[in-house]
């Protein structure tokens, strides 16, 4: 397992890895779920390793981001960021821990740093209800075409069922891929920050 290095370069290399295999695997699933949508005949299972290695960089790039906070300012564990955040349902809730308190974590570090707070959260407040949002709007979707498949015989997936849930796919990715880049951005912003106060 990598470890966490001491040298700014490593560590924005380290950082730059698991944003990339993100937003790379993100990205093919949403791929996938396009695919299957207008396909739905076909067999995908194979492709379900997907979510499962995806899950494996979100975890690591959450750990990666909160290990630049210093642990007097973070509001908790870069192992509790990451780890709590793969609990189903409930990182519902975390998401506004691993992002948004990430983002004001490093404001107030800022601060002590003797530097206005530069790291705005309008952006990934909206991201985070957005996937709160999203996931309802795909649980409804879901139950309805349970309710639906009851009666196989009469049921086809309408056009527009399959537009509503390419759009939520599509905004979905988007927002997700977006916050990913965003976050690594402002966190090599703040490591620069940081590393010139320490010197």
């Amino acid at each position: 397992m990598e470890t966490y290095s001491p040298n700014t370069k490593l560590r924005k290399e380290s950082i730059v890895s698991w944003t990339n295999g993100c937003v790379f695997l993100y990205g093919m699933m949403g791929i996938m779920a396009l695919v299957s949508a207008f396909l739905p005949d076909k067999s995908f299972g194979w492709w379900s390793i997907f979510p499962l290695i995806y899950l494996y960089c979100h975890f690591f790039f959450l750990l990666r981001v909160w290990q630049e906070i210093p642990k007097e300012f973070a509001r908790t564990t870069p192992g509790m960021a990451a780890g709590l955040a793969l609990v189903p349902i409930f990182h519902l809730y975390w998401q506004f821990v691993a992002f948004l308190g990430l983002y004001q974590d490093m404001n107030k570090a800022m601060e002590s740093y003797g530097h206005e707070p530069r790291f705005g959260t309008a952006f990934v407040k909206f991201v985070c209800i957005a996937w709160v949002v999203l996931f309802v709007l795909e649980l409804v979707g879901a139950m309805v075409i349970l309710v639906l498949e009851e009666e196989p015989s009469q049921y086809e997936p309408s056009t527009m069922m399959i537009v509503f849930a390419t759009l939520i796919n599509l905004v979905g990715t988007a927002l997700t891929i977006a916050i990913y880049l965003i976050t690594q951005k402002k966190v090599f912003e703040f490591i620069d920050i940081k590393s010139s106060a320490e010197q």
